[in-house]
């Protein structure tokens, strides 16, 4: 099946970061762009463009307060993907539920 890719539209939206205190230190204007998938019966799902990139994950060995858990600190890259830009409804829901069965080996990660 050939997926078609989709025609992005795009919102404004505002980015305000805090300190340890809750108190606002800075702001900034960012643009995301998504597009509408229509479910069909008036129910349609927005879904929001996430740029891939990497990150360190992990704490550093000797990080105050960190777990053994958290270790070792590795590099994660994280390719494109689409995430709904709302938590999804019970009408969202309903009408993936009853599309056709997805037969997908989930052991191929």
């Amino acid at each position: 099946m050939i997926q078609q890719t989709p025609q992005l539209n795009s919102f404004n939206f505002v980015v305000i970061t805090v300190n340890e205190k809750g108190e606002q230190i800075n702001t900034s204007h960012k643009v995301a762009q998504y597009y509408t998938e229509d479910l069909g019966n008036g129910v349609t799902l927005n879904l929001v463009a996430i740029p891939g990139g990497q990150f360190m994950m992990g704490a550093p060995k000797g990080e105050k307060y960190s777990k053994a858990s958290q270790r070792p600190q590795h590099c994660v890259t994280i390719q494109p993907f689409f995430m709904g830009q709302f938590p999804v409804t019970q009408a969202q829901w309903k009408a993936i539920a009853l599309g056709p069965k997805v037969d997908r080996d989930l052991t191929n990660f």
